[in-house]
């Protein structure tokens, strides 16, 4: 087995090539969550490994132990917020917490090497301190694995971490077997297993880290794919396929499901007197509001121009129409600007719903929300309108509706 000093510098050496990978990676694609921190943190491990290895007089130990310890558990941190940007946590954790967590365990690493050297009680606490953060990385990135779609990266770096945990434990056991004083530079079997180990961890999570970029960019071009460019909601070609997947559903398991079809009203005057730059300000701030009160199961998409349609899962015609007229009574509250002037708009909305039948389609239902939708266009405008489905009972034949 190569030397102690030896398996340190290898294992600066992965992470000094993490952290250029990872930079690259980071000033290519700017919008990647996460990437950041990931560059911060393979280069403060590669500092920390270098430290380690400058040893040979007591003050260059305490300075290695304090200093790069330090260095490894910031990356550490630093790792898992990335992993919680990735995963979708806007906020980052406090890091007051890990700052006096940090403090108080050098102070109790610098105890154990100058004034009482305890090299087992010391590389126990530090191997504790090592399987707990990596723990934390593992459960940060545990969401994703619960995702749809492929996780390959997540994976490979979520199974990376908890081992490097398992090991860190096992290592803590063990030190105890180890001599009183330090051994660092002759290198006993543990210590260069553990080198061993980092230098693994660091490959393999060089590998995990960039099997998550490209699985990121994947998810995010077949989101641009499925989403309407201007307001940020499904387009038409996602939303009937999603509205089908609901429909089915509902049917499978008896539930009731409504779609809700939006017209903007006279949205060519908002053009032709504001602008279109007014005009599409007018459609973001109509989508955004249509879709703040959906649950996380409802469907919004945007059907063509100034028409949005919507599905409610678990609502009927009677309860969708509820929901149609709070919606309506929000959107003029909600306008655009056009120099210094408020422009507001109304709309109208189509109702239909029930609880579904295998005849049911999309389409059928668009058929029945459009002509309740130019009915109140007709009655006025600004306001809403409904149209049942017909449906079949399950023990007559006769067909129901409005």
């Amino acid at each position: 087995m190569l030397d102690t000093v030896t398996l340190a510098l290898l294992a600066a050496l992965a992470t000094v090539l993490g952290a250029a990978l990872v930079g690259v990676m980071a000033i290519i694609y700017p919008t990647v969550p996460g990437l950041r921190h990931w560059a911060a943190a393979e280069l403060l491990l590669a500092l920390g490994f270098g430290v380690y290895v400058i040893r040979g007089s007591d003050l260059a130990v305490a300075i290695s132990v304090v200093a790069g310890n330090g260095l490894v558990y910031t990356a550490l941190y630093h790792f898992a917020e990335g992993n919680r940007a990735l995963a979708g946590e806007r906020a980052p954790r406090p890091m007051g917490p890990f700052v006096a967590a940090l403090a108080t365990h050098l102070a109790a690493l610098t105890f154990l090497t100058v004034v009482v050297e305890n090299f087992p009680l010391r590389s126990a606490l530090n191997s504790l301190g090592f399987a707990g953060l990596s723990v934390l990385i593992a459960w940060d990135l545990w969401p994703m694995l619960r995702r749809p779609g492929r996780q390959f990266g997540a994976r490979i770096v979520t199974t990376a971490f908890a081992v490097h945990g398992a090991f860190h434990l096992v290592r803590a056991v063990l030190s105890f077997s180890q001599p009183a004083s330090e051994q660092f530079l002759d290198g006993t079997p543990l210590t260069q297993a553990t080198y061993l180990a980092e230098f693994t961890l660091a490959l393999i999570v060089l590998g995990g880290l960039i099997a998550l970029v490209g699985e990121h960019l994947r998810r995010r071009i077949e989101e641009l794919a499925e989403l309407d460019s201007l307001t940020g909601i499904l387009n038409r070609r996602a939303f009937f396929l999603l509205a089908q997947v609901q429909l089915n559903l509902a049917l499978r398991h008896g539930e009731p499901v409504s779609l809700l079809m939006v017209d903007i009203d006279r949205f060519k005057a908002v053009n032709d007197t504001h602008g279109h730059l007014v005009g599409d300000a007018v459609l973001r701030g109509v989508a955004a509001t249509l879709g703040d009160d959906l649950r996380a199961h409802d469907l919004i998409g945007r059907f063509g121009g100034e028409e949005f349609i919507l599905l409610l899962y678990g609502l009927d015609a009677v309860d969708a129409t509820v929901v149609a007229e709070r919606l309506r009574t929000r959107v003029p509250s909600h306008t655009a600007r056009s120099r210094d002037q408020e422009v507001g708009v109304t709309v109208s909305i189509g109702v239909t719903g029930g609880y579904p039948d295998p005849s049911w389609t999309v389409d059928s239902l668009i058929a029945k929300a459009d002509d309740a939708l130019y009915r109140a266009k007709d009655m006025g405008r600004n306001r809403v309108e409904a149209n049942r489905m017909p449906y079949r009972l399950a023990k007559a034949d006769q067909v129901y509706a409005d």
